[in-house]
C-alpha cells in the first residue's frame, strides 16, 4: 500500500488549478477598465473566490475579482441592481462573451472564465457589501473579504481541497464557499491543525460525511458575514444525499486509494 500522506499530497498537486501565466496583462487591461466604468465610485478590486481563499482545485479555478463601489453608486437610481446591470452593458461593448453568473458577471479571456462581483459597500457598514443576484432579482448582503479572511485562519486548505476532488469523482455539485466553510468549521471541528496528518483528516471527514445520526451535512449553518443568510443552503439536498451514501460505500474501502482515485 502506497504511503497515504505521500498519496493525498499527491493527488493535491495534480488538481493543482490553472495558472495565470500569460494572462496577467490581460486581467491588468481589464481591472484598468473596470475603474474606468466604476470612475467615482470606485473603491478597490480585490481577488476573491476560491483563490483568494487558497482553495482552489482545477475544477474551481476561475479567476474572480470583487469590484467594491462605494454606497454613493448609483444610490437614487436602483442600487447595486443598476449597477449590475450598466457593468454588463459595459462589458458585452468590449468583449464578445459575457454571461449573467449568480451574482457575477462572467467574461472569457483567452479560453479562461474571469467572474466580475459588483458589491456595493454599505452605508455604515463598510465590511457588508451588497451583491445583486439577476436570476431572481433578490439582493444580497455578505462579505467576500471576510470568507477569504476566515479560510486563511482556519489552515485547512489542503482537506477542503481534497473533499472538493473527493465530491467531483462522486458526481457532487458543490457550492466553493459552503464547503470551505464545512470542512473547518463542521468537519474538523474538533481537529487540532497541529496534530494532525492529512490521511487522519480525510478519513475524519469520510467518517463525519457518512454518519446517519447528526450528519453534519444535513445541519443548517449560517453565513459569518450575515447570520440571515444560510451557507447550508447552498448545496442541494440531492447532492448532500448522494455524498452521504458515497461516504458510507468509502468507508467499506480497504485503502485509502479505494476512498479517493489518484
Amino acid at each position: 500500500m502506497k504511503n497515504p500522506e505521500k498519496y493525498l499530497l499527491d493527488i493535491i498537486n495534480r488538481h493543482q488549478p490553472k495558472r495565470l501565466k500569460g494572462q496577467s496583462a490581460r486581467i491588468i487591461r481589464l481591472e484598468s477598465e473596470l475603474q474606468s466604468w466604476a470612475q467615482d465610485c470606485f473603491m478597490g478590486i480585490h481577488e476573491s473566490g476560491s483563490h483568494a481563499r487558497g482553495t482552489a482545485t482545477s475544477v474551481s479555478s476561475n479567476v474572480k475579482l470583487l469590484l467594491l463601489l462605494s454606497n454613493t453608486c448609483h444610490r437614487n437610481a436602483g442600487g447595486i441592481r443598476s449597477c449590475y446591470e450598466s457593468l454588463h452593458g459595459y462589458l458585452i461593448e468590449r468583449y464578445r462573451d459575457v454571461k449573467k453568473h449568480r451574482v457575477s458577471l462572467r467574461l472569457r479571456l483567452n479560453g479562461m472564465d474571469i467572474d466580475i462581483t459588483p458589491a456595493r459597500m454599505k452605508l455604515g457598514e463598510p465590511d457588508l457589501h451588497t451583491l445583486y443576484q439577476p436570476e431572481d432579482g433578490k439582493i444580497l448582503e455578505t462579505s467576500i473579504l471576510l470568507h477569504t479572511d476566515d479560510a486563511q485562519v482556519a489552515a485547512r486548505a489542503a482537506e477542503t481541497k481534497l473533499l472538493k476532488i473527493w465530491f467531483d469523482q462522486q458526481g457532487i455539485q458543490w457550492p466553493a464557499i459552503y464547503v470551505d466553510y464545512l470542512v473547518p468549521t463542521k468537519l474538523l471541528a474538533n481537529i487540532k491543525p497541529e496534530k494532525d496528518t492529512l490521511a487522519l483528516n480525510f478519513m475524519h471527514m469520510i467518517r463525519q460525511v457518512a454518519k446517519r445520526d447528526f450528519n453534519p451535512l444535513l445541519e443548517e449553518f449560517e453565513d459569518p458575514a450575515n447570520n440571515e443568510n444560510l451557507l447550508s443552503e447552498l448545496m442541494s439536498d440531492q447532492d448532500k444525499r448522494i455524498a452521504i451514501k458515497a461516504a458510507q460505500r468509502a468507508l467499506m474501502a480497504r485503502t485509502i486509494e479505494d476512498v479517493i482515485g489518484a
